[in-house]
């Protein structure tokens, strides 16, 4: 969502999982895959993910994976059923990609890639 080439960012998220599937690894693995393409594949240099601020579950999962928290983005959209949504910002960037690469291979049990 959101792709700048020109800037060399994008914005990655709704991952949608059956209750049955939460905490487990398959989020981690998800989002391993897409950040090793943003940052491997498509030369990005941010990737931008954000979540409601009320939503801890997405909150917690972002920062395992290596989000860095930038703030609240107030008024950022408008639910269905018409109220304002502010949005807990985060990010990951390139710089930082090799450290998050190995934490993250490291949480999924992965020796070589």
């Amino acid at each position: 969502m959101d792709i700048q080439p020109k800037h060399k960012k994008l914005e990655i998220g709704f991952t949608w999982m059956h209750p049955d599937y939460w905490g487990s690894s398959i989020n981690t693995e998800c989002k391993f895959l897409l950040l090793h393409y943003c940052f491997e594949h498509l030369d990005i240099q941010r990737v931008h993910i954000k979540t409601d601020e009320t939503n801890t579950r997405s909150r917690k999962a972002i920062e395992k994976i290596g989000g860095q928290f930038e703030g609240i983005i107030r008024n950022d959209m408008v639910r269905d059923n018409g109220t304002k949504r502010n949005s807990a910002s985060y990010s990951i960037i390139d710089q930082d990609w090799q450290h998050i690469k190995a934490h993250l291979l490291q949480i999924l049990g992965v020796t070589v890639l």
